[in-house]
């Protein structure tokens, strides 16, 4: 059975039990617990004069929700065609974005799920006034019903098959209401109503484009991602005419499994929209992959304040006096989500007494809160004006000893490396070349995380299709074993050429030298001959990398050599974590 709530059931829940607070009658810890047991997905009821009747939507509300005066950006999700809202019930979006946010991949928002016909297409046409309905009627019903931030800035539109197509006709054709457009495997071919998305996306300048943040995907095996105008097109498009955006093409077809698959892409971008909207802001944490001798981590952060959308806020929200920057920071175990570490720092009143637009600071983590963890996740947010940014999560790994037991016999190949970009098809640069003059290239760490806009010092590296090297010096243990080594390469968006004292040891994705096919999603392993490696001396291993589209980068791990036994112990602690 579904919830039926009222615009005001909120509004009464609450005054009551802060009424109960102060009479005494019921303890803070209680009302805490009591906003907890409000309902947070539910379906509500509005009256729409577009179609002159009565219609519904399902609501997430994020978790704090009912504890707070905080305001919140919006996402709308578009249904497929021949469903309803309750498409995403039934697929527990509720619980993906539950775990996304815990998880600090996404920040906090309010997701709404409108109902229409099965084949409303989302535009006016002779069944009904579509369109209208949610441009005009729902979304100024929700900004009434919900602390949101009524701002272009703060609202984006995504949807699944026909509620792809729907997204961007309603986002090409309303900037004063969205400011992000995502499409899961859509219907971006059709013409409806005598709108087609492409048509839209050609017929405004590029400045207007540019206003928008984009995600879009689908199948390699759905007709529809190469269907004329549709999802392959537009990405061309939009790369022709330099759109940032975001671009999946992976294996899989039209199904619920493909958009379950990268559903959390287009939240993640429209998040990032989010905080592009009035905050921004970037973090580095040296050492990511962490050595025995180290014994903390050094964090540095960046916060950039939007001044003209801060002023908007400021404006919308002339009782909010949380003018204060804060930033904090924690650690966490990936499993659990369980804090290691937690630190908090306030910048101060960055509204009212300074001018500025972009604000330094730094935390340090001693290595010893991280515990015995192989792994854990660095997250840093930053609140302001209410609301709060998340400004992103990454990885903090350790770096393992070489051990004495045989399934201790590793070489760990996280840490530093040199990287530098490289042309394709035909390189400039023989990166497997061991007498290569390195030291000019960026140091970077892989096997963290995508490929980020700065990542090695390059400008756009998160829209970047083409080639790159990674170059590392090691050394190898005298005594270290000689037979069934494996190089454990983890995961290569897209395809990888790798080699070990300049000599191929393996490939994946290419074939003599050529792009074939992407394997971004395969962890790598390759056969080391016995007598590849200088034991008591240094090594080199070099890896060419491709990314034909999407997001690219060495992007997972493990890296390193190992043994027979140290492989098999890997490949057992791998298996108990994802199960975990």
């Amino acid at each position: 059975m579904h919830t039926f709530v009222t615009r005001y059931g909120r509004r009464w829940s609450m005054l009551t039990l802060a009424l109960l607070v102060l009479i005494g009658v019921l303890p803070l810890s209680a009302q805490a617990a009591a906003d907890d047991a409000q309902p947070r997905f539910y379906v509500d009821r509005y009256y729409s004069a577009s179609l002159g009747k009565e219609m519904t939507y399902r609501v997430y509300l994020p978790d704090g929700y009912y504890n707070g005066n905080q305001r919140y950006p919006v996402v709308y999700m578009l249904h497929e065609e021949g469903q309803s809202s309750r498409q995403f019930e039934d697929d527990r979006l509720q619980d993906s974005l539950d775990q996304w946010i815990a998880e600090g991949t996404i920040q906090k928002m309010i997701v709404v799920m409108p109902d229409t016909s099965g084949d409303s297409w989302f535009v006016n046409q002779d069944g009904g006034r579509w369109e209208d309905l949610i441009a005009s009627d729902l979304v100024p019903v929700i900004d009434q019903r919900y602390p949101t931030i009524a701002l272009p800035a703060f609202r984006g539109i995504s949807g699944v098959s026909m509620g792809g197509f729907g997204a961007f006709v309603l986002g090409m054709r309303h900037p004063e209401l969205f400011g992000s457009i995502a499409s899961h495997m859509g219907a971006l071919d059709r013409t409806v109503g005598g709108l087609q998305p492409l048509a839209l996306i050609k017929g405004k300048t590029a400045a207007a484009l540019k206003a928008y943040q984009y995600y879009l995907d689908g199948g390699t095996d759905d007709p529809m991602t190469y269907a004329t105008n549709s999802t392959n097109d537009i990405h061309a498009y939009f790369r022709a005419n330099n759109v940032a955006h975001g671009y999946q093409s992976r294996p899989g077809g039209h199904d619920k499994a493909y958009y379950l698959t990268y559903l959390n892409r287009s939240f993640m971008m429209h998040s990032a929209s989010f905080a592009k909207g009035l905050l921004s802001g970037s973090f580095a944490a040296s050492p990511q992959a962490i050595s025995v001798d180290d014994t903390k981590v050094n964090v540095s952060f960046t916060v950039n304040l939007n001044r003209t959308s801060v002023a908007n806020a400021v404006y919308e929200n002339r009782a909010n006096s949380a003018f204060n920057l804060n930033v904090s920071l924690k650690v966490s175990d990936p499993g659990s989500n369980a804090a290691l570490y937690t630190a908090n720092t306030s910048l101060g009143n960055v509204v009212q007494n300074s001018s500025l637009s972009s604000f330094t600071g730094s935390f340090t983590v001693p290595v010893s809160a991280l515990g015995s963890l192989k792994s854990t996740n660095l997250t840093l947010d930053a609140k302001i004006l209410g609301t709060s940014f998340t400004l992103g999560t990454k990885p903090l790994i350790r770096v393992a000893p070489t051990g004495t037991l045989p399934e201790d016999q590793q070489i760990d190949l996280l840490g530093d490396w040199r990287f530098t970009k490289d042309t394709y098809p035909t390189a400039s640069i023989n990166g497997a070349d061991e007498s290569l003059d390195t030291s000019g290239w960026s140091v970077v760490q892989p096997g963290l995380d995508w490929w980020t806009d700065g990542f090695g010092g390059y400008a756009g590296l998160n829209n970047y299709y083409g080639a790159a090297w990674y170059v590392k010096k090691f050394d190898v243990p005298a005594d270290f074993p000689m037979e069934d080594l494996t190089l454990m390469a983890g995961k290569i968006d897209d395809a990888d050429m790798t080699y070990i004292n300049g000599r191929l040891v393996g490939e994946t994705g290419f074939s003599n030298g050529v792009y074939t096919s992407s394997f971004w999603a395969a962890s790598r392993e390759y056969a080391i001959p016995s007598d590849l490696l200088r034991r008591g001396g240094t090594n080199t291993i070099a890896v060419r990398m491709y990314n034909q589209n999407g997001g690219g980068g060495w992007y997972a791990g493990p890296i390193g050599i190992y043994t027979k036994a140290a492989a098999q112990k890997s490949q057992k602690s791998a298996l108990a974590g994802a199960g975990r």
